[in-house]
């Protein structure tokens, strides 16, 4: 069961939402739990609250189980076993469709259904509702009513399985790791569409990429209020770093990135290797990093030596030096081992390689300095520049995404994994493609709230200028889905290329706000509504001529 979430603003497009949208945004409860008002910081501009939980995110732990999956019990006591977490749905019904679990000795198959609350299950009327039959695990992360099962309308009964005290990472890391708007519900297709094409094709091309460009900005700028929330609580180089680390993950890994940047945290790392001098610092970065991280545990002295190559021998020899000298600072603090770092990840984008280049970066920067600072210094530069064509812009962005893939790579240059064998060629540990994400998603947001907070319009309108011209990342399934809802498969409108990333952006706002939005029906959607507002104001400019 989908929650609605808050209409989205187009202020300068829409008017007020309709009653239906309004009473709608409405059910956003459970504030008690949520903090009202975050601690100021020094600047013109106010931190927002953290983004209050929701269902989505309860799905995506289910989704990605980010569970101590071997001590699973239900509510009643019965262990419990997940085989497969079954498929997320995003039409009526259950959260998820044909799931594979173990509940005491009894296999189950069937569908799951996920809640904030227990007591959602009768609050949404399920147990009156034949499409939950096949429910065999009602799945909540807060157990309000201290029931341990819940009816089904044909008089059988789903035994209740309570998250909150089996999450792995904390909630904390996973609601600063991840977020609602990460995870796409499958485009619905029953409504699919030629109403949103005739809408847009009404306006002037220009309304257009107006629209879109109000779309991309209030996406980023949601990017910019996570951060913020983060930064009521830590530095900003820790923001940044952790936003960096996140980046580094894919799907639920980007939670273990996340608890990483706060096991061994930058201020940690500054104090301990102060005094090492500035070439031994990436390889001391990435040993504890690895360390940490559980994903570096061969020791030398336990190693057999005709097990490893020469080559990983003496990496795993200088990597154990440098760690018996601060093991202590973090002995308490090393992640369990977890399949979860390698999900769905290429060797190649493996996490190992991946901290390998977090260390590099940190160590080219002022790492013992601020890394904000050095990082707005760098834009500074590029601002002072005066890129002017999408040739200069696409240049200075190169430029950019350069600081994270430069450097020497050294044991992980040709290496997928300890002692694994040696690639022909030499690879990169963080690819352009994913440079340029984390320079997007990550930098840009953390140093437009820096420069927010030092009140530097100069360097804020040069982030901007960066955003509005920023090169498309990869397409994924909900800017494809998108582009032919709204578009079809005719000519864009000119000026809407989607050469651009802002463009692209603007496609996922648009459907996170209104398509996945279950506060709305297409007609009420607050962009076609934007798109007959402006329609309507063209018709009266016209007759008040």
């Amino acid at each position: 069961m989908k929650t609605p979430r808050r209409p989205t603003r187009f202020h300068e497009f829409a008017p007020a939402l309709s009653s239906a949208a309004e009473t709608a945004t409405a059910v956003q409860g459970n504030e008690a739990l949520y903090r009202s008002e975050m601690a100021k910081e020094p600047g013109p501009h106010q931190p927002p609250p953290l983004a209050p939980l929701d269902e989505r995110i309860v799905q995506a732990i289910w989704n990605e189980q980010l569970i101590k999956a071997d001590v699973l019990v239900t509510a009643d006591g019965r262990p419990v076993r997940v085989f497969d977490p079954g498929k997320w749905n995003g039409e009526a019904g259950p959260d998820f469709r044909c799931a594979d679990i173990a509940i005491g000795n009894q296999r189950c198959r069937g569908d799951i259904e996920i809640h904030l609350y227990a007591s959602d299950w009768e609050k949404h009327g399920h147990q009156a509702d034949f499409d939950y039959n096949n429910v065999i695990l009602h799945v909540v992360l807060f157990n309000d009513d201290a029931r341990a099962s819940d009816s089904l309308h044909n008089g059988e009964y789903a035994p209740r399985l309570v998250l909150d005290e089996f999450l792995q990472p904390d909630l904390d890391t996973i609601r600063q790791s991840l977020a609602g708007e990460d995870y796409f519900y499958a485009p619905r297709t029953s409504d699919a569409g030629p109403g949103c094409q005739q809408e847009l094709a009404r306006l002037p091309e220009g309304r257009v990429c107006e629209l879109l460009a109000e779309a991309a900005r209030e996406r980023m700028e949601t990017r910019v209020q996570r951060y913020a929330a983060q930064a009521t609580s830590t530095s900003f180089d820790q923001a940044l770093y952790q936003a960096i680390m996140t980046s580094m993950g894919h799907r639920g890994g980007k939670t273990l990135f996340f608890l990483l940047a706060r096991r061994a945290p930058l201020a940690d790392l500054r104090l301990i290797l102060r005094h090492l001098p500035p070439a031994e610092l990436p390889a001391a970065i990435e040993a504890v990093l690895l360390r940490v991280a559980g994903l570096a545990t061969h020791r030398a002295a336990d190693c057999n030596p005709e097990s490893l190559d020469p080559e990983s021998a003496a990496y795993v020899t200088h990597i154990d030096k440098i760690w018996t000298q601060f093991e202590r600072y973090f002995a308490d603090r090393i992640i369990p081992p977890t399949r979860r770092w390698m999900t769905g990840v290429r060797p190649v984008n493996f996490p190992s390689r991946r901290i390998a280049g977090v260390a590099r970066f940190l160590a080219i920067a002022d790492f013992h300095g601020s890394l904000v600072d050095w990082l707005a210094d760098v834009m500074r530069h590029s601002a002072a520049r005066q890129p002017r064509t999408a040739k200069d812009f696409k240049k200075e962005i190169a430029a950019l995404a350069e600081l994270f893939t430069a450097g020497e790579f050294g044991y992980w240059a040709t290496r997928y994994s300890i002692g694994g064998r040696p690639s022909k060629s030499s690879m990169a540990l963080i690819g352009t493609d994913r440079a340029l994400s984390v320079l997007f998603n990550a930098v840009l947001p953390i140093m437009l709230l820096h420069a927010r907070h030092m009140g530097d319009d100069v360097l804020e309108k040069h982030l901007w200028r960066l955003h509005d011209n920023f090169p498309a990342l990869q397409e994924n399934t909900v800017t494809k889905f998108m582009r032919l809802r709204l578009f079809g498969q005719g000519i864009l409108p000119r000026g809407v290329t989607f050469r651009l990333e802002a463009q692209n952006q603007a496609l996922i706002h648009v459907y996170q706000e209104c398509c996945s939005n279950e506060a709305l029906t297409c007609e009420n959607c607050v962009a076609r509504r934007a798109a007959r507002c402006a329609e309507t104001a063209i018709v009266q400019r016209e007759l008040s001529r």
